[in-house]
């Protein structure tokens, strides 16, 4: 009994310290939430748009493509707050863990002390893409994906290849420009060793009906079509966005772990003989994937990780003596402990809307702008970081984080991404900009300044009402 205890109150240490670290840093609470709530208000307020509400630019091209999660966050929060979003999101991150950790188990011949020390690395290497954020989708759809094609290939039942086409349609309404990761599994589990003609055409059968039952959303074939004409933009690699930038050492740690955990991998393949070619072919489309966009880790991570179990549960360890199992007994109690205190002090300050300073600057300087006159549905130059925060607030600003919005080749009018990279590149004057757009006032953080701000503010006919270290408010004169 003692031998799946102890393993599990240590797993489950692991995982309340990924999720309060994720809550004290600041990551779970991410800043897209924002634009996804004012998203999901608008829908439900004025149903489905073929152009962006959110904005002051007028019938941009643009699709929701998070409908159906921006429904569910503007739901919940405008039902219980910020605690409702985090706890959703942190069941949602459970979820994904306790899925990932039943496959783990299966592939590794059912070995549950081996599985929790591999859940428990993964979580922590983790912790900075949990977020709230629709990509716990895909790495949930994936997880399931992976299991029902092993399924098939293992049970020669073909029923479980229905998982994947059902998982499109959730996957297309909760996030629909990452719609190809159910056909990850279906594609790859052509190459297993053992399959016949017949089944290698039921795989890509599957494949292609997954394609079909990715049609079943509001906007039809443009959802399907639109991560792939963003890719083309050429501004969207030059805004400046860390997750979407080729991955390099400014991504930390992550990039570190794309590096080493392959290796590991390839120095295990060579001493064991158990692997799992399709999964072997998805890490590495995966690791490509990920070097060009440091948003891919999300992927790569769960597909490297099930890989490695194939040759790791060949791994014979010794069993433990009583001495050391005591010992293993009373660190995993302590553990526990540390951790359900450090998680209830975190609690305390699950409600507190801003986490940092810089948050609490940008909520001091709008609610300066507003006791100066703005109002909502007024509109406001702002960097590209505080759009979904003005959004939320039913304010218009000049632009938010949805990047490829505002490329010509998504919203068909303008690059307001390259006026933007421009201004703050100090290629163009700010006071350019001011005066060519009907501006209420204007947000600007420190960080993203331009060259002499405050004179070219001023200047423009703006008054300045609101100024710290991070953040500069000024109101129309």
């Amino acid at each position: 009994m003692l031998d799946k205890v102890i393993p599990r109150i240590f797993l489950i240490s692991v995982f309340i310290f990924a999720i309060t670290v994720a809550i004290i840093c600041g990551n779970l609470w991410d800043n897209d939430i924002y634009f996804l709530i004012a998203s999901g208000r608008d829908i439900l307020t004025n149903g489905f748009s073929t152009t962006d509400p959110l904005t002051m630019h007028n019938d941009l091209n643009y699709i929701t493509q998070q409908w159906l999660a921006c429904v569910i966050d503007a739901s919940i929060y405008d039902a219980v707050g910020k605690p409702g979003i985090l706890i959703t999101y942190g069941l949602l991150w459970a979820l994904a863990a306790f899925l990932l950790f039943k496959v783990v188990y299966k592939f590794s011949d059912a070995r549950y002390t081996l599985s929790c020390c591999i859940m428990a690395l993964f979580l922590l290497i983790f912790i900075p893409f949990i977020k709230c954020n629709p990509r716990i989708f895909d790495v949930i759809v994936l997880i399931i994906t992976i299991y029902a094609c092993y399924k098939v290939h293992e049970t020669k039942n073909n029923k479980y290849l229905l998982i994947p086409i059902i998982a499109q349609v959730f996957l297309v309404n909760l996030h629909s420009t990452m719609w190809p990761v159910t056909l990850f599994a279906p594609l790859v589990f052509i190459f297993a060793e053992g399959n016949t003609p017949k089944q290698r055409l039921i795989y890509l059968l599957c494949a292609l009906l997954c394609v079909v039952s990715a049609l079943i959303n509001p906007y039809g074939l443009t959802a399907i079509t639109y991560i792939f004409i963003s890719l083309t933009s050429a501004s969207l690699s030059q805004i400046g966005i860390t997750e979407l930038s080729n991955l390099s050492f400014d991504n930390g740690y992550i990039f570190i772990a794309a590096i080493v955990i392959p290796i590991f991998y390839a120095v295990v393949r060579t001493k064991f003989t158990r692997h799992c070619l399709p999964l072997e072919i998805l890490s590495a489309v995966t690791l490509m994937m990920t070097f060009s966009s440091a948003r891919n880790f999300v992927l790569f991570l769960p597909i490297m990780t099930l890989c490695l179990v194939f040759p790791v549960s060949q791994i014979k360890f010794k069993p433990l003596n009583q001495r050391l199992l005591n010992i293993s007994k009373g660190f995993c109690a302590g553990l526990f402990i540390f951790i359900l205190i450090l998680c209830c002090s975190t609690i305390t300050t699950i409600g507190d809307e801003n986490i940092t300073d810089e948050d609490l600057s940008r909520h001091n300087a709008v609610e300066t702008l507003k006791e100066n006159g703005l109002k909502p549905g007024d509109s406001v130059f702002n960097g590209f970081n505080d759009g979904g925060y003005l959004e939320m607030q039913g304010f218009k600003p000049y632009i938010d984080e949805r990047a490829e919005l505002f490329t010509i080749e998504i919203n068909g009018k303008k690059d307001y991404a390259r006026e933007w990279i421009a201004i703050r590149n100090c290629e163009s004057p700010l006071s350019e900009v001011l005066n060519l757009y009907h501006f209420d006032a204007i947000l600007v953080s420190k960080a993203q300044s331009m060259y002499d701000t405050e004179s070219q503010i001023v200047h423009s006919g703006f008054v300045i009402v609101y100024k710290d270290d991070f953040y500069i408010g000024a109101i129309k004169a």
